[in-house]
């Protein structure tokens, strides 16, 4: 039997939870798209654009809403509409300011040697798929 190191295991361990939202968001596309605001960045500017041009009685075609389109995008934290999002606990923090500084800075390591990533899954250079590697641990 092969135990994998703690790196192995912390990977695993967040790789099965990317999968499980991966397959929450799938699950939820099927019924209204307002399950999926907060978790799914189309989604939660779709519904924050509904919700402006319902108030003040806007159509699609309005340059106002086009300008807003543009805004949620603003990477200027006091001036994007995403964060006003992020600020009211609509959308989910991810990630701190000091991650983001170290990923600005630093190249990601990658410490599996993969063989390949395709829609069907992930193989590992030995040819053992995740869910192999999680039912030897």
């Amino acid at each position: 039997m092969i135990v994998p190191c703690g790196i192995m295991r912390d990977r695993m361990r967040k790789l099965i939870w990317v999968l499980a939202q991966w397959a929450s968001v799938l699950n939820d596309l099927r019924g209204d798209y307002h399950k999926l605001v907060g978790r799914v960045d189309w989604a939660s500017k779709l519904w924050l654009l509904e919700c402006f041009r319902e108030a003040e009685g806007l159509d699609w075609g309005d340059p106002l809403l086009k300008s807003l389109d543009l805004e949620y995008h603003n990477l200027n934290p006091s001036k994007g509409l995403y964060y006003g999002l992020v600020e009211e606990g609509r959308v989910p923090r991810m990630t701190t300011d000091a991650l983001i500084q170290i990923a600005m800075e630093e190249a990601p390591r990658i410490h599996v040697p993969m063989d390949a990533v395709r829609w069907s899954g992930i193989s590992w250079v030995d040819g053992r798929l995740p869910t192999q590697i999680k039912a030897e641990a």
